[in-house]
């Protein structure tokens, strides 16, 4: 950086006068103006089409799923999951594709809306600092890098949206003018990193009280586009007409080391989760088994068309074992459902542990004869009951 200064003076050689030839002015670093700038960034970039390219896809993406018949306000999980979303358990069967897949679905059109509008931004400007094939390669990078720390994270949810994406344009672009912070304007420094600098603030602590929203995914995003910021990034002005490809060789190379460690470390974390939804359905099949059961049985109790005998070999043969595979179950899965939904699992399961300690209490009493045991039946069946419907209640509120 040049520094200010002011010539010697210099002797005038009629009278020996001291002539001061400077001005005593001070230079501003050798760096272009904003206007000087923009302008060099469109030389170099005069058309930053994958932007709006993106926003199309997205779009376009989206409009599909509503003409299928997904619902265009909120979607449900299922639908999320048949066109793509990803979600940990399906990863590690083999479905990797569902990593790109989800970062153009979203859960709804405002969902849809803050991603394109968060995108369209700031997302020109940084393919203009980047060329646009670096631009493409540093979006690819940062969703897959989110839909790892996604499914890491938390492998039990189905994760989707671009949000990982822009939250890597917008980590891009605050290390990219940091970085380059000696030769870009001031006013487009303070500009251009203040902004991204609040957007990233808020989503990440709006993310932190909000349930539903993939922070996971918005933090994996966010570093691996400052980590493409940082290879891609280049010094201003540039002279001549440099390639782009070393650097954009060098992100591509540097992305598939980075991908390729997060997806090993996922598997060795998440290699032997339990898939809670196949375990849930399991679960409430054999449930139903036992009620059934106990439904047949009772009725056949009321018409004085069973004896004892048969009544302790069906809660010994069908009813007890179904009850008491669904409780353990139950138990089981309980610690791996996402932490907003375990207190309603754990309850369930405890509401299990109730039918099958009444109907140990029916067994022990028509064994023994005793009417003990088959009055405090009838207590912890009344208390499974009510515990019943209370999660009935309960559920239907979140629906």
């Amino acid at each position: 950086m040049f520094q200010g200064y002011a010539p010697d003076p210099v002797p005038d050689d009629k009278n020996n006068d001291i002539v001061d030839l400077g001005h005593h002015h001070t230079l501003e670093p050798d760096r272009m103006t904003p206007v000087q700038f923009m302008e060099s960034l469109k030389k170099r970039t005069p058309y930053p089409w994958v932007t709006p390219a993106l926003i199309v896809i997205n779009v376009l993406v989206f409009a599909l799923m509503v003409i299928s018949g997904v619902d265009p306000m909120k979607p449900t999980v299922a639908d999320l999951l048949a066109w793509g979303g990803d979600k940990g358990i399906r990863v590690n069967e083999g479905q990797v594709w569902r990593l790109l897949t989800a970062t153009y679905l979203h859960a709804g059109i405002i969902h849809l809306l803050a991603n394109m509008v968060g995108l369209a931004v700031v997302g020109q400007l940084v393919e203009r600092l980047t060329g646009s094939a670096g631009f493409l390669l540093m979006y690819t990078f940062a969703g897959l890098a989110g839909s790892i720390a996604s499914v890491t994270w938390n492998p039990q949810i189905v994760g989707i949206g671009a949000s990982g994406s822009v939250f890597g344009v917008y980590g891009a672009l605050l290390c990219y003018v940091m970085l380059r912070s000696d030769s870009i304007p001031a006013d487009l420094i303070k500009e251009h990193s203040k902004g991204p600098l609040i957007f990233v603030v808020y989503n990440l602590v709006y993310g932190a009280i909000q349930p539903g929203i993939d922070n996971a995914a918005h933090v994996g995003g966010f570093l691996a586009g400052a980590m493409a910021g940082l290879v891609l990034s280049q010094p201003f002005p540039v002279t001549g007409s440099p390639s782009r490809l070393g650097r954009d060789s060098a992100l591509f190379m540097i992305a598939g080391v980075t991908l390729l460690g997060g997806l090993l470390a996922f598997s060795s974390l998440r290699g032997n989760t339990v898939d809670v939804d196949k375990v849930l359905a399991e679960v409430t099949q054999l449930e139903q088994k036992a009620i059934d059961s106990n439904n047949a049985m009772a009725n056949r109790m009321t018409s004085a068309k069973i004896g004892n005998n048969e009544i302790i070999s069906i809660l010994k043969t069908e009813i007890l074992p179904a009850g008491q595979d669904a409780a353990r179950k139950a138990h089981m899965v309980a610690p791996s459902v996402v932490l907003q939904h375990r207190d309603r699992i754990n309850r369930y399961a405890k509401y299990l542990d109730l039918r099958v300690a009444a109907w140990q209490k029916q067994l022990q009493g028509f064994e023994n004869d005793d009417a003990e045991p088959l009055k405090e039946f009838q207590r912890l069946w009344k208390q499974a009951e009510s515990e019943s419907m209370a999660l009935i209640a309960e559920a239907a509120k979140t629906k």
